[in-house]
C-alpha cells in the first residue's frame, strides 16, 4: 500500500531571533496570511511539539551567552545534550518519533503533518537514515512543505523545504 505525507512547517511567527520550544506563540500577520489559504481541522499531539528549550525559552543567543556561558559553550560543542531545564536531543527524538509511530498505525493514504522545524528535521533524519548530527543541514523554513511517500513502508522523499510564496 503507498502512502503519501505532506510534512509542513508552521507559518511565520515573527520571533525567529530567540528560542520559543515550547512556548505557544501567535502566528505574525505574515503567519496569519500564510495560513489562511490552508482550509484545515487541526489535531493537536503534544508528541509533535518542538525541542522544549527550558530556561532558554523566549531568550535571544546572545542573551543565552550572556546568562548561561558555560551552558552555551556546552550546546555548541554538542548541542545534543540537555538544554538546563529542557530537552536533550535524544528525549526529543523519543518523542517526536512515538507520535509518528502513531500517527503510522492509523488507516490513511494521504496525511499532512504541519510541526515544526525540530520536529520536522528529526522525522526527515529518520526517513532519510540522516545521522542526528547532520539534523541541521535540512533547512525548515515557514511554510516549507516536504512530501513523502511511502512503499511498503519504505519512505522516499520525493520535495523538501518547497516554499509557499508569503
Amino acid at each position: 500500500m503507498k502512502r503519501v505525507l505532506y510534512l509542513l512547517r508552521h507559518a511565520h511567527i515573527g520571533r525567529e531571533e530567540t528560542f520559543v520550544g515550547h512556548t505557544d506563540v501567535p502566528l505574525s500577520s505574515q503567519g496569519v496570511q500564510q495560513s489562511e489559504r490552508w482550509a484545515l481541522e487541526p489535531r493537536l499531539m503534544a508528541d509533535l511539539r518542538e525541542r522544549n528549550m527550558g530556561n532558554w525559552e523566549g531568550l535571544s543567543w546572545e542573551e543565552v551567552e550572556k546568562n548561561y556561558p558555560e551552558d552555551s559553550r556546552d550546546y555548541l560543542e554538542n548541542w545534543e545534550g540537555a538544554i538546563p531545564g529542557g530537552e536533550s536531543l535524544s528525549r526529543i527524538k523519543q518523542r517526536v518519533l512515538a507520535g509518528w509511530k502513531e500517527i503510522w498505525s492509523h488507516p490513511w493514504d494521504r496525511a499532512m503533518v504541519i510541526a515544526h522545524g525540530g520536529t520536522n528535521r528529526i522525522l526527515l533524519a529518520e526517513f532519510l537514515e540522516i545521522p542526528d548530527n547532520n539534523l541541521f543541514r535540512i533547512e525548515q523554513d515557514h511554510l516549507g512543505m516536504n512530501w513523502i511517500e511511502f512503499s511498503e513502508g519504505t519512505p522516499t522523499v520525493k520535495m523538501l523545504n518547497s516554499r509557499f510564496s508569503s
